[in-house]
């Protein structure tokens, strides 16, 4: 069993560290570095794919607002109104 605290240990304190598991006497930082199979690469690197994930949920927002901000463009370029149906346009006099 404590071949794989180590790694273990180290995923749980770093991506879940609010949890009941984390928060646990046996997952202490200074306990989980003392495992055999604890690799100070593996924190590193979950710590670079929770960046990571954080730009791309950044990212993933501006997108899901931009279609917001091109439906209304359209609305505004074809005349309708938010529900989609067209807005009557007023006759002009004689240019």
């Amino acid at each position: 069993m404590n071949a794989y605290l180590g790694r273990l240990g180290t995923f749980i304190i770093t991506l879940y560290r609010n949890s009941t598991l984390a928060k646990s006497p046996h997952m202490t930082a200074s306990r989980v570095e003392s495992y055999n199979n604890y690799d100070a690469d593996f924190r590193h690197m979950l710590g670079r794919m929770q960046a990571a994930q954080a730009a791309a949920r950044a990212k993933v927002m501006e997108e899901q607002a931009a279609p917001e901000e091109a439906m209304r463009q359209l609305r505004t370029a074809f005349g309708t109104g938010a529900t989609g149906r067209l807005i009557p346009v007023q006759p002009q006099g004689p240019n």
